[in-house]
């Protein structure tokens, strides 16, 4: 049999990977790039095989001119030439028959065999290109656009070498539980939790809000009944995290995926805690090839030795918990916790190769207001001037 054109067969990338199974309840995961930054790459292809040039030729008839899924091409010198979905012909050129006079662009081979000549371009985004990628998670919501907005600038600035992508997840359940925040603002319970919150943690004389003394804060039942539409929302929210974080590891151990490029993770909220679901199963799975570096901000997560030995072995650059000791809110969210262990986004991980950066200071309201201060955050953690994350 002779040489075949295989359709479908060279990946779509990281922005094009999709759920292949079910996934728990998880109802939406996809990558979405935060700028369009672009450019034209031209590919020429030289087909000596009649049947190659006319499975080609058909394939670009029913795109009207442009390849619908990816293409492998054999070529007349030898060897394959992938051709993604999306390339766009430009010209095509062939000899009809051995001795006929040239057509412009087609040329016989040292045995005789006619050349057909194909000019193809394609349009290819800063991801697709970038030999390091940085994947942004959002864990807490109050427009659609806060997947990508408080993290563009940011992006731009500390990781100008990257492409830049954020990861989309869940946006329904998130808005939910903003939503119910908002309520809970407007009702001023969140004002009394916060007052009794800073009262009884001082009076208590916790070292740091993340203490055990802290955590074993005896909340009033009114401000516990009043709050239990947000514990329901975050409950929610917290096992949606869990899914997608697995299916994320799963995406960034996908050679086809993200090839051999590394890959810097950044997540505040439930989004930190999605981003260690992942690295965890990372470590299940033996894959410790895909992950540089690893940010986290206001991770409601357990400070567990154990747990965040995994997620530093899974990392070969830097792995930074960034913690805010008055975030009353993940206070009050985790008071579920199990006796004495304190919250990463409260205090410092304990764990040798974890940075713990104090975000004290840099006027964060409280752990909604994590999107507004990425600039400040990541300047506070020196990203881009020293270690794996310069350029």
């Amino acid at each position: 049999a002779g040489a075949a054109v295989l359709f479908g067969a060279t990946g779509a990338g990281i922005t094009g990977w999709k759920l292949s199974r079910r996934w728990g309840d998880l109802e939406e995961f996809s990558f979405q790039p935060l700028s369009h930054v672009s450019r034209w790459v031209h590919t020429t292809v030289e087909v000596a095989d009649s049947s190659v040039a006319q499975h080609l030729d058909a394939a670009l008839k029913v795109g009207n001119g442009k390849l619908i899924e990816d293409a492998a091409v054999p070529c007349s010198g030898g060897g394959t030439i992938a051709l993604p979905s999306g390339s766009m012909l430009v010209r095509s050129s062939s000899q009809p028959a051995a001795g006929a006079s040239a057509a412009a662009g087609a040329t016989a081979d040292s045995q005789g065999h006619v050349l057909t000549r194909y000019h193809f371009q394609r349009e290819v985004d800063a991801v697709q290109r970038a030999v390091h990628l940085a994947i942004f998670v959002s864990g807490w919501l109050e427009d659609d656009k806060d997947y990508t907005q408080p993290w563009t600038e940011a992006a731009q600035l500390f990781f100008p070498s990257s492409g830049h992508l954020a990861l989309r997840w869940e946006p329904r359940q998130l808005l939910e539980l903003s939503t119910v925040f908002g309520q809970m603002v407007a009702q001023e319970v969140a004002s009394s939790t916060a007052s009794f919150w800073f009262k009884t943690t001082a009076a208590t004389g916790a070292a740091t809000a993340g203490s055990l003394a802290a955590m074993t804060v005896a909340w009033p039942i009114w401000i516990i009944s009043s709050m239990a539409n947000l514990d329901n929302s975050w409950l929610v929210c917290i096992e949606r995290a869990r899914v997608a974080g697995r299916c994320l590891a799963h995406a960034l151990a996908d050679r086809q995926t993200v090839g051999q490029r590394p890959v810097t993770l950044v997540g505040h909220s439930i989004g930190a805690r999605l981003l260690v679901y992942c690295l965890l199963e990372l470590h299940r799975m033996g894959e410790f090839h895909a992950v540089d570096n690893v940010v986290l901000l206001g991770t409601p997560v357990t400070t567990r030795e154990s747990k965040w030995q995994k997620v530093r072995a899974v990392a070969s650059g830097r792995v930074i918990n960034g913690y805010l000791e008055s975030d009353w809110v993940l206070a009050f969210l985790y008071r579920y916790l199990e006796w004495g262990l304190s919250v990463a986004g409260l205090s410092e991980v304990r764990v040798a190769g974890v940075e713990n950066v104090n975000l004290k200071g840099l006027g964060i309201a409280g752990h909604h207001d994590y999107p507004r201060h990425v600039l400040d955050i990541l300047a506070r953690m020196r990203i881009g001037e020293r270690g794996p994350f310069s350029d």
